[in-house]
């Protein structure tokens, strides 16, 4: 046991691109029902073309109950999606050379809808045809005795004037509902006349899907709660029983807070996100999905009884081709000071700003620098691996660490992280040519005691049978390979204290090109980290919290080409591993199966010219943190 492994079709053609991303997240939102996304059409025209002088209408955000857990709106569809065609991915998405994966990806999503049923009836190409004002798809949480049990998802669309296309879609979803053998039944809620088809129960599943559709005051709602059909309909008809999302207090914050830094860019995509209500959401549709009730461990549960529910709401908007920009992102993260209890408190980033190392090589992929109270947020892990864990065993584990004859022998506290600055830096890199391991990343933690470091780190590993030490300019780098481990980012990398700083490598290779580097400023005086500091700046940036950077071009490039591989589950990418941490194989010896066949993509080298370089930063108050980020055009 060493350091690391002890704590274990539509009347104008919409933008291919924005076409697809919306189907897939009507698939994203039949697997999961988690999925949210509502928006508005510019310029809305009658069945017969012609412009249609619409009244205000009511925002969808009115007329959701105030238990929608996500929400993602765009405000005139039409601005979108000129503006969206204007970007570098509108253009990609138009290449002649990304048509066969385009229209292969298209014939894989409508495979997986087909697959899971799309439990309402409806998917995108469907909604694309009836719209003329807002469109919504909302996950909520009904009320009810166990509500942490409940799911729901809705899609809500102003249909005004479009009687023809609507009246034939109506039709369509019947007759979709029929032939899936769906038993039906007409009903009235709130003077609205509902369709109510409930579906056979699919196998391994508790239970059997229901889907209301109705169509009141121009609105079209699908939805597969009736309670939530009730609430929706009262709204519309100015009666509503119950608060709005418009009403809730974290919904207001971040709308109004990401509004303000948005500074009047167009909002072309709203989205709020109530982090763990999502959640329970999520894991509700997933149990409901199985036979066995048999519960896993709830993490986000136990975040919340560590203070983590201080994190009340996350809400942006999503800006394109405007301000000079290919894309600006406005976010803010509702999390009051006060509120940031228990192990929260680690939540603490200062803003400290701060450039990058002067060292940083210029091939750099990307780099994000974090100013962080590091010893308080290890001091804040004791309630949390506590809570994690079931049990009090936290002073267990360090006292195992500093005292087992077969572990590091150290007091982490005392021995390494006192000795720590409060601030820390990620880089990533590619190495060619293209495989599982060509992305790299390091993680760099400045100083303020590198001897006291040095010594603590020597000994955690001097007696380790899985790090290796290896003399590179005078300096002796760890290198872990622990290759029965579960974990591959934290058993296999590399350690090392050179000069000031404690360095951590995903191999051995980027660490020493690490430190073999010049402190020329080279990275800083590039044409691209320029670009996008000067963006940056004029977005407001200034002795931020976090700062990141990335080169487009070269921080997808690995992933791109193991994605045209079919090889992305092999990736020891942070992507790759994230996505085989959301879909794990059950078993460690089983390859998971990509989720998307890439084999029909372009090489990247013919297409690498749409990537541009962006950043991003941070700045914290105390009702939490703005976002704002953007990509150059």
């Amino acid at each position: 046991m060493h350091m690391f492994g002890c704590v274990s079709s539509c009347p104008k053609r919409c933008c291919p691109a924005i076409d697809r991303a919306l189907r897939m997240a009507f698939l994203i939102a039949a697997v999961f029902s988690s999925a949210v996304l509502p928006g508005f059409a510019d310029d809305p025209t009658r069945d017969d073309g012609t412009p249609q002088a619409q009244p205000p209408r009511a925002k969808t955000e009115s007329l959701l109950p105030d238990v929608t857990k996500s929400f993602v709106s765009m405000p005139k569809f039409e601005e979108l999606r000129a503006a969206w065609a204007k970007t570098q991915f509108g253009k990609l998405s138009d290449d002649p050379l990304m048509a066969p994966f385009i229209e292969d990806l298209d014939r894989q999503i409508d495979e997986r809808l087909a697959q899971t049923g799309a439990r309402l009836g409806l998917a995108w190409s469907d909604i694309r045809t009836i719209y003329s004002g807002e469109i919504c798809i909302a996950s909520l949480q009904p009320a009810g005795p166990k509500p942490k049990e409940n799911y729901a998802l809705a899609v809500l669309v102003d249909v005004m004037g479009k009687d023809n296309a609507l009246a034939n879609l109506l039709r369509k979803v019947d007759a979709n509902m029929m032939g899936r053998k769906a038993e039906k039944e007409e009903k009235t809620i709130g003077g609205a006349s509902a369709s109510i088809y409930v579906l056979p129960k699919k196998r391994g599943s508790r239970i059997r899907h229901k889907a209301i559709v109705l169509v009141h005051h121009d609105w079209l709602l699908a939805v597969d709660d009736e309670s939530i059909a009730e609430d929706i309909v009262a709204r519309i008809n100015g009666k509503p029983e119950t608060p709005a999302l418009s009403s809730v207090e974290a919904f207001k914050q971040v709308m109004a807070k990401s509004t303000e830094l948005a500074n009047g860019a167009p909002a072309h995509l709203r989205i709020f996100v109530e982090p763990f209500g999502l959640a329970e959401v999520s894991k509700a549709a997933e149990r409901a999905g199985r036979r066995s009730r048999k519960r896993r461990t709830d993490r986000a549960q136990a975040l919340q009884d560590q203070g983590f529910s201080c994190i009340e709401g996350v809400g942006a908007q999503v800006s394109f081709a405007s301000g000079g920009q290919d894309v600006l992102f406005h976010a803010f993260v509702h999390c009051p000071k006060e509120k940031r209890v228990k192990a929260a408190q680690m939540l603490d980033f200062p803003n400290a700003g701060g450039r990058p190392f002067a060292w940083t090589p210029k091939d750099t992929a990307s780099v994000v620098a974090v100013n962080w109270k590091l010893l308080k947020a290890f001091k804040s892990l004791e309630p949390l691996v506590n809570e994690m864990l079931g049990d009090d065993v936290w002073d267990e584990i360090m006292d195992g660490i500093e005292k087992d004859k077969n572990g590091p022998q150290i007091n982490l506290e005392r021995d390494l992280v006192a000795h720590m600055k409060d601030r820390l830096t990620i880089f990533t890199d590619v190495k060619k040519p293209i495989g599982p391991k060509s992305e790299r990343f390091a993680v760099v933690v400045e100083l303020k005691d590198a001897v006291a470091v040095r010594r603590a780190v020597k000994k955690a590993f001097e007696n380790d049978a899985f790090a290796k030490p290896i003399l590179h300019n005078g300096e002796t780098i760890w290198d872990i390979k622990d290759k029965n481990a579960k974990d591959r980012l934290f058993n296999n990398m590399s350690v090392v204290v050179n000069k000031d700083i404690l360095l951590i490598g995903s191999t051995v290779d980027y660490v020493k090109a690490l430190m073999d580097r010049e402190s020329d400023n080279a990275f800083v005086k590039s044409q691209n980290y320029i670009a996008v500091e000067n963006a940056l700046k004029a977005l407001g940036a200034n002795g931020d919290a976090i700062r990141g950077f990335s080169d487009s071009q070269r921080s997808t490039e690995a992933n791109y080409e193991m994605l045209r591989a079919n090889r992305l589950p092999e990736s020891n990418s942070m992507l790759g591993n994230f996505l085989n941490g959301l879909w794990p194989t059950g078993d460690e010896a089983v390859k998971r199966e990509p989720k998307i066949d890439g084999t029909k993509l372009p090489p990247f080298q013919k297409v690498k010219h749409f990537f541009r370089p962006g950043g991003f930063y941070i700045h914290t108050s105390d009702s939490g943190w703005s976002i704002v980020g953007s990509l150059l055009p």
